[in-house]
């Protein structure tokens, strides 16, 4: 899960190569108890950096702030439909194009990462 997870603190440089690592489109942003705070693609970063951001700017500026997610009550632990219940929460939103979804609990906080493949 730490490899699609970035603190809010980090810099575009630092999400550059988590993205790079992790080699997916998105970063899961949160701040220093894992609660989330955002979300953060290679095109956000892309926007930053042709609205004058550089490799050392803080990316707290550029996340999107309301990210799709889902909670954890959703979800039983032996729930064999897990695919099943993303694909739907996401045709109920129409966006094809969430590949990262983070999982959390009441308090936002991220418990799991869900990788939409």
């Amino acid at each position: 899960m730490q490899n699609y997870l970035i603190e809010l603190n980090q810099d575009i440089k630092y999400s550059l190569l988590k993205l790079e690592k992790n080699l997916e489109k998105c970063l899961v942003v949160v701040n220093s108890k894992n609660i989330l705070k955002g979300t953060l693609t290679d095109g956000d970063i892309r926007r930053a950096i042709l609205k004058g951001a550089d490799i050392n700017s803080k990316i707290g500026k550029y996340i999107k702030r309301k990210p799709f997610y889902l909670r954890n009550k959703n979800f039983s632990k032996n729930n064999k439909n897990k695919k099943a219940i993303v694909q739907e929460a996401i045709r109920k939103i129409k966006d094809d194009n969430i590949d990262v979804i983070p999982l959390v609990d009441k308090n936002n906080k991220v418990i799991e990462i869900i990788l939409n493949r």
